[in-house]
């Protein structure tokens, strides 16, 4: 009898073990693979202006050739803070922001951030977005992508968000717990800008 009763009592130990090791291993968190998140373009004269100079100039062909000059002033440009600084949305939900080399001239630099998912959403409604927060349109300035505005009929105007522009514009997939932030490829790009959604 002794001897059936200690068997018992090994066999549900050694179930209760396995029962435990089981539970603890499911518990533990699924491990998403990190993607890279392509934000392209990255804007140094503007990241120049935010620390106090006039802008970014190249002083050579190679890709650490880059300064951002006041007057006859400069100082070296670090194109990753520049990536972070643009790309501050995606720093501040956690994301981290690089930047890396794309082909061959000092005019390739890019951006890119790490997730666990990135979707692109093509095209913006800026116009739309002027129009939610109380002016009547949208109006590019010249300024490259970061010429766009916001005006009023009465002539009042204001810099347009383009970041708060996909936001809006994606206001379901910031529900669903997406950072959206506004992309494009160059400079130059100012009729092509889009947005790009990451979640880890």
């Amino acid at each position: 009898m002794r001897l059936r009763h200690l068997v018992l009592t090994v066999l549900l130990a050694c179930l209760g073990a396995t029962w435990i090791g089981a539970s603890s291993a499911q518990a533990a968190p699924l491990r998403v693979p990190s993607v890279d998140a392509y934000l392209g373009g990255v804007d140094l004269n503007g990241y120049c202006r935010s620390i106090g100079y006039e802008g970014a100039k190249k002083v050579g062909n190679g890709f650490a050739d880059w300064r951002c000059h006041i007057g006859s002033t400069e100082v070296g440009l670090s194109v990753v803070s520049a990536c972070q600084w643009q790309f501050n949305p995606l720093v501040v939900a956690g994301y981290p922001v690089t930047a890396a080399t794309n082909g061959g001239s000092a005019g390739e630099w890019k951006c890119h951030a790490a997730a666990g998912q990135t979707e692109f959403y093509k095209g913006m409604n800026l116009a739309g977005f002027c129009q939610s927060i109380g002016y009547n349109g949208a109006k590019h300035l010249g300024d490259n992508v970061t010429g766009w505005v916001c005006y009023r009929n009465d002539g009042a105007q204001i810099r347009l968000d383009l970041h708060a522009a996909c936001t809006w514009q994606h206001a379901d997939k910031v529900g669903a717990g997406w950072t959206v932030v506004a992309v494009w490829e160059g400079y130059g790009d100012s009729f092509k800008i889009n947005c790009r959604g990451v979640h880890a």
